[in-house]
Formats: structure tokens, sequence, C-alpha cells
């Protein structure tokens, strides 16, 4: 599949993750006050308490996320979120879905089921919509003690908090329970069964990958001594074990950033033991 085709495919995945998660919004979450966490959670609080359109300030929160992510990030991450996100408030606003339900409990399972696919499509094809996400990975350049996931957590808890506070407790839990389901659902579609993956990298720039591998996926990399067969000449190659489709999509991601001509071999791993892993039984 050429590089054009295969841009398009993602890319067309990625439209069609945006608006299943857009259409979870208007179906489900923001008609029954469920806040299930991140900017479209708060957006929705927002929607309530100050009449405001929910596209549109899911829109305007990211737009100072992406500025700050470009230099972090590159322009290609972040011009891609930012269409998710341009995309996601048109969709939220302006393109009219049923109402499914107005029971609380089926609102919060049935929109974290569809929000939870769309998300996963997203990510699976190297997407992403912003919001809590960019908000942590910047965060962190200030709390690097603190890893991605805590800060995403941390920050999708104050969400659900507020949304009790500003609606009630009882549409608080529901969020939560939205919340829950639609990792999970996400995490399936992304991740997969046998997920974990080996991954052996050779390049001129192995220093520059292996760092970015250890400062922005936070996983660790084996240098392995390498030498061509047919030049003799010495090769940069690293290792690396992976808990994740998701993490495999970011790590090619850096390696075609850092260089085009890198050799990458993917293997599966059935059973991984370790730091970051399963631990020794």
């Amino acid at each position: 599949m050429g590089k054009g085709l295969e841009f398009a495919k993602k890319f067309g995945l990625i439209t069609a993750g945006v608006l299943i998660m857009a259409f979870s919004m208007s179906m489900f979450m923001v008609p029954n006050k469920i806040a299930a966490g991140g900017v479209s959670g708060f957006a929705t609080v927002l929607h309530y308490v100050m009449s405001l359109p929910t596209g549109a300030t899911i829109f305007v929160i990211n737009l100072p996320l992406f500025l700050m992510a470009i230099r972090r990030f590159g322009k290609t991450f972040a011009l891609i979120t930012l269409y998710a996100s341009f995309l996601t408030s048109i969709a939220v606003d302006y393109i009219p879905v049923p109402v499914l339900t107005t029971d609380p409990m089926l609102a919060s399972v049935f929109g974290g089921v569809v929000m939870g696919v769309g998300l996963g499509i997203i990510e699976r094809n190297g997407g992403n919509t912003g919001g809590t996400y960019l908000a942590a990975k910047l965060l962190q350049q200030f709390l690097p003690f603190i890893s991605v996931a805590w800060v995403m957590f941390f920050i999708d808890c104050l969400v659900v908090l507020l949304s009790a506070l500003c609606f009630s407790w009882e549409l608080g839990m529901f969020s939560m329970v939205a919340l829950y389901v639609s990792t999970k659902v996400m995490d399936m579609i992304v991740e997969g069964p046998g997920s974990a993956r080996m991954v052996y990298v050779i390049s001129d720039q192995a220093d520059a990958i292996s760092r970015r591998i250890m400062d922005e996926m936070e996983r660790g990399v084996t240098h392995l001594s390498a030498k061509g067969g047919y030049t003799g000449n010495e090769k940069g190659m690293i290792m690396c074990v992976l808990e994740s489709n998701k993490e495999l999509t970011r790590l090619k991601s850096i390696v075609k950033e850092e260089d085009l001509r890198a050799f990458v071999v993917v293997n599966t791993a059935s059973e991984v033991m370790g730091e970051g892993f399963k631990s020794h039984e």
C-alpha cells in the first residue's frame, strides 16, 4: 500500500472515529448531563451552567493546548489533533441526531460504549482529539515524577467531581460509570488480544529514537550491537517491549520522524515479565 493510500485510509478512519465519538455525546451524554471526564465533560458542564455550545467550547478549550503542543509533538501530530477537535465541535453542534434515551444509566453505559469505540478507532490510527491527553503531556513537563496516565486520571476525576457539584451526586456517579466504560472499550479496541510487542529498530539515529521512547513513552530500551552483513558497517540497534498497539503506533511515529530509512521489526511477545509488565512469579 502506497504512503498516500495508507494516509488516506488512516485519515478516513480517524474521521469515522471522531464522528462516532461526537454522536455518543449528542445521542447520550450531553442531553442527560453525563460529563465523562476530559474536555468534552467540562464542555458539557459549561453548556448547562453558562449556556455555551458544547462543540465550540471543546474547540476553544483545546486551541491553546494545540499551540503549546506543536513545539513538543511536531506539526503533523498537532494538525491531525486540531482537525479531530474541529470536526468534533462541528458534529456535536451542527449534525442533528436523535436522543436515544433519557435514562441516565442507559446513557452512561451505552454512551460510554459508543464513545470508547470512537476513541479506540482514533487512537489505533495514530490520531488524538487533544483534551486530557495533551494537557497531561504538557503538565508532565512540570511534574516529571508523575506518569501521564495518573495526570489524566486526576483531570478526569476533577471534571466528574465538578459535574457532581453542578448537577447532582447521582449524575456524577453516572459520569464515572461512563468514563470507566469508555476507557475499557477504548483499551479493548486499541490493544486487542495478545497485545505485547517486541520491537527492534536499526537506525543511524538510534540514540535520538531511544531518548524519545524513554522521555515520551516512558518505556525502557536496550541498545544492541549490529553490523551490516553486506557493508560491514556498524549500525545502531535498539530493542523495546511495548504493552499495546497504541504504544506501537506512537513508537512508529517517533521512528518515522527521526529516520525514514530506519529498519523496524515487530514481533508478538506471548509473555512479558519485569518492570512495567507482569511481576515474576
